[in-house]
């Protein structure tokens, strides 16, 4: 017989002699494997909760760093809008001593690079506004093509600036303040 079989020999008598004494280590291990099995669940519990605080924190960030970025969107449209408007435009162009025809086309060049530099703003706000902003950008396009034509074919660049202030005075609305509409109130919608 070797030592180890003296041993379980030795515990398999001790257990018959002794059974309350089993029964007691029993129930010990009972109780230590409960306790570990509830200090996990806890464990687990606290884990999970403490997850979700840090997720709720981050989308909280998340959204406040959207609305930031949306709210720069807003603003770097109504930039677009004032810069391509007819009277920003006049300001800008209208005084280069170039011919009307060369005037027209420096202000649609401009409208367009404006316009492909804040492309990306269009995933900011609503689709809504972004389509205002097509729309606005096509309108005063229009409205410098119409305008060339009632002008005689050599006419100079303040002619023609001349002429689009008389047609925007006989318009009514512009383009470009009805997308600044569009913008404000969006912004009162979604901030306010």
């Amino acid at each position: 017989m070797n030592l180890s079989n003296k041993h379980l020999i030795f515990v398999e008598n001790f257990m018959i002699n002794n059974p309350d004494l089993y029964s007691a280590i029993g129930f010990i291990l009972a109780i230590v494997f409960c306790v570990m099995f509830f200090a996990k669940s806890l464990f687990n519990s606290h884990t999970n909760t403490l997850l979700k605080m840090i997720q709720i924190e981050a989308n909280k960030e998340n959204n406040q760093t959207l609305s930031k970025l949306k709210l720069q969107a807003y603003e770097r449209l109504s930039l677009l809008l004032e810069r391509t408007s007819i009277p920003s435009l006049i300001q800008n162009l209208g005084s280069n001593g170039i011919s009307a025809r060369e005037f027209k086309l420096l202000a649609l060049k401009l409208i367009q690079d404006e316009f492909n530099y804040n492309l990306s703003q269009q995933i900011y706000v609503t689709d809504q506004t972004w389509n205002m902003i097509k729309i606005v950008k096509e309108q005063t396009s229009i409205m410098l093509q119409q305008v060339e034509k009632t002008i005689p074919e050599n006419a100079n660049a303040s002619e023609f600036c001349i002429a689009l202030i008389n047609h925007l005075q006989n318009a009514g609305e512009v383009p470009h303040e009805k997308g600044l509409k569009m913008i404000k109130h969006e912004i009162e919608v979604i901030f306010g």
